[in-house]
């Protein structure tokens, strides 16, 4: 198990970096005319703009651990698929949420909470959609193979 953490890890701290960079390029260049790594209420609070730069891309690693790490839930077979998807969206929503809240991606407010919370789930539950899809098309095609023979 401690190897499956270590390459969670491994894996979850380049995407998180990755994605953090592509999203903050991407609004950089549809809302400024020079780059911000996360939301200018962010940089702001920074003297230098490399260490608003550093501490992004330190949030942005840990998004991509606690998202890499939270899909290990999936790998518990004892528990039924509800409890693993429930654990699994409190496991990724409060430490990304917190994550989401230091990198001043929106005001702390509880209007502003319900909002992203209800995109978060919006976004959750597509993905969980895409991927049980997959699988159970997965699943049936290997069924197929198998009484084929």
């Amino acid at each position: 198990m401690m190897k499956k953490i270590g390459q969670a890890i491994g894996l979850g701290i380049p995407i998180g970096v990755t994605c953090g960079l592509v999203m903050s390029l991407l609004f950089s260049y549809m809302y400024a005319n020079m780059y911000y790594p996360s939301s200018p209420r962010f940089t702001a609070q920074f003297q230098r703009p490399l260490d608003a730069i550093s501490v992004s891309i330190l949030l942005w690693a840990l998004m991509g651990i606690v998202f890499a790490l939270s899909s290990l839930i999936f790998d518990i077979e004892r528990w039924s698929m509800a409890r693993r998807t429930a654990v699994h969206f409190l496991a990724s929503y409060i430490p990304f949420t917190i994550l989401a809240l230091l990198a001043k991606w929106f005001p702390a407010g509880w209007g502003f909470l319900a909002s992203y919370t209800l995109i978060y789930l919006g976004i959750y539950v597509a993905m969980w959609l895409s991927f049980y899809l997959a699988a159970r098309h997965y699943v049936a095609a290997v069924n197929k193979k198998l009484a084929a023979r």
